[in-house]
């Protein structure tokens, strides 16, 4: 996939007007100059190609970004816990056709802290677990909720509307292809 088609699909998911595209452009720029996701061209002078496990990592991040999370807090997040991120991501595209697959496959993201200053090497714990498996960490009683499988529908459907159209399984594939 194509950085355009990402930047369009992430417009479409969090209402992003035309006059706001270039900020959102701005955000993936900061990801991609801070090493997140691990795309392979960047900065090589080649196209960069956007695999199931880039799109899912960057989705996932954005939606906390959604939470005034800072971006460095939000790519450390899920990069602390890829595993986790492309599990449940292809475990929620499974779920996609079949309506009666189950409850919804949901990302628990925990933090010890106030995620407040991104610059700090020493930044907040942030945490991010399956829900259904979530333990009480200490000093974490606030958790903030990522429902994944609305967010791979909302992806599919976003990404219909594009010049590069995926479904579900795409984002299957995405715990088979594990980053680094």
């Amino acid at each position: 996939m194509s950085l355009g088609t990402l930047v369009r699909i992430c417009a479409i998911l969090h209402s992003v007007p035309p006059d706001r595209i270039p900020a959102l452009k701005g955000r993936f720029s900061n990801f991609l100059k801070n090493g997140f996701p691990d795309v392979k061209a960047v900065g090589t002078g080649s196209r960069a190609e956007y695999w199931p496990e880039h799109v899912s990592q960057l989705l996932v991040a954005f939606e906390l970004l959604r939470f005034r999370m800072p971006q460095t807090a939000a790519a450390k997040a899920v990069t602390g816990s890829i595993d986790v991120v492309l599990e449940a991501v292809a475990r929620a595209a499974g779920r996609l056709p079949n309506e009666d697959a189950g409850p919804p496959v949901l990302l628990s993201v925990t933090s010890n802290a106030l995620v407040e200053d991104a610059k700090r090497a020493d930044l907040a714990d942030v945490a991010i677990s399956v829900a259904g498996s979530v333990g009480r960490g200490e000093g974490a009683s606030t958790a903030m909720i990522v429902d994944v499988t609305d967010l791979v529908a909302r992806a599919v459907a976003a990404a219909a509307t594009t010049d590069e159209p995926f479904g579900a399984a795409f984002f299957a594939a995405a715990d088979r292809h594990k980053v680094g």
